[in-house]
């Protein structure tokens, strides 16, 4: 009779790649929604990127599957928001500046 562990607990070997992949999984979700959340709330993005970041990390030193793909959308949950803030602020200095010197 084969080895067979059937007790319904046992999460890694429901997995493809034979492990449990909870944390990478959670570090995936917490990037999809740190990037829906950029759409209404940017500072709400940026902590939830933020924690996928770190959740995408420790996943990562665990080789679980889905860890990179929250780690880059976290990133990019970060950077965005950020990008714009600071155009907008530039665009405000400039136009201060401008206006002092005319």
């Amino acid at each position: 009779m084969a080895d067979h562990n059937d007790n319904g607990n046992n999460m890694a070997a429901n997995s493809p790649s034979g492990k449990n992949n909870s944390l990478g999984l959670a570090s995936l979700v917490t990037g999809i929604a740190a990037l829906l959340a950029f759409s209404c709330c940017g500072p709400f993005s940026v902590i939830l990127g933020i924690a996928a970041i770190v959740t995408g990390l420790l996943a990562r030193a665990e080789g679980q599957d889905y860890a990179v793909a929250g780690i880059v959308l976290g990133a990019i949950a970060i950077v965005i928001p950020l990008l714009i803030f600071f155009f907008f602020a530039g665009f405000t200095i400039f136009d201060t500046v401008i206006r002092r010197i005319w």
